[in-house]
């Protein structure tokens, strides 16, 4: 487990000592109630046989606890579903930056995108076949790849040469985050996008220059939406999300 980005982001709470009041774990994600509601998702890219999926948390010794106690007692931890906790937990306790946009993540990429742009995107976005549809040069990469996908571990050559990288908030809770910051190039336009992924600054300073996430709204709606399986922001009951993004002004 790559433990740098859970120790920034834990450092940026304000207050420690928040007292994790309930905690969910459903089909697609990891769901924390405390200042926040704070959401991540379970990694269906790892093989659901995999050894690192087989234990599940008892997610009541975390209840009560504070995210000081939790961030200690699992910042170790190799379990997937463990990481997927601490992510959200850390997700709903993170102080909501004053100033945000609610312009969505791609509408403010597109604003860079050039006809020969090269275009990846790590995780599966129904954007990516839009952008297709529309004639761009776009490659998914995936640790689990789909027929078409390029496998995570063989995209090397694809991300040295990409343009504009979107990134799912899974690379966070897997440990291939930083590992992609540094296989692209240094003009290559990084967007962090998706549920699982924390409305925080420090991502700009770690080299990404669009954090696109949601706040949520509508906490009996997006719980009833979760049970039943749900997963991702476009999917979500109309209204139950704002959607909230970061951006580097220096670089766009």
């Amino acid at each position: 487990m790559d433990k740098s980005v859970y120790k920034r982001l834990i450092n940026e709470i304000d207050d420690k000592e928040i007292i994790i009041k309930d905690i969910f774990l459903f089909l697609n994600n990891v769901v924390v109630k405390s200042r926040n509601i704070g959401v991540a998702g379970t990694c269906k890219e790892l093989p659901i046989n995999s050894s690192k999926r087989k234990l599940f948390p008892k997610l009541s010794y975390f209840k009560n606890k504070t995210v000081e106690e939790i961030f200690d007692s699992l910042i170790d931890t190799e379990n997937i579903i463990e990481r997927s906790v601490l992510l959200a937990v850390i997700n709903s306790c993170i102080s909501i930056p004053e100033k945000y946009t609610e312009e969505n993540s791609i509408s403010i990429a597109r604003r860079s995108f050039k006809e020969d742009s090269k275009i990846s995107f790590i995780g599966h976005f129904p954007a990516a076949d839009r952008l297709r549809k529309e004639g761009f040069d776009v490659n998914i990469i995936e640790l689990e790849p789909k027929e078409g996908d390029i496998y995570y571990y063989e995209s090397d050559h694809v991300l040295k040469n990409t343009d504009i990288l979107f990134i799912t908030g899974l690379t966070i809770i897997n440990g291939t985050f930083n590992d992609i910051l540094k296989k692209t190039k240094e003009d290559c336009i990084r967007v962090l996008m998706g549920p699982s992924v924390p409305l925080s600054p420090v991502f700009l300073e770690l080299g990404i220059h669009i954090v696109g996430g949601s706040i949520v709204k509508d906490e009996e709606k997006m719980m009833e939406f979760w049970q039943c399986g749900g997963a991702g922001m476009r999917r979500a009951p109309k209204g139950a999300l704002k959607v909230a993004s970061l951006i580097d002004h220096q670089m766009l």
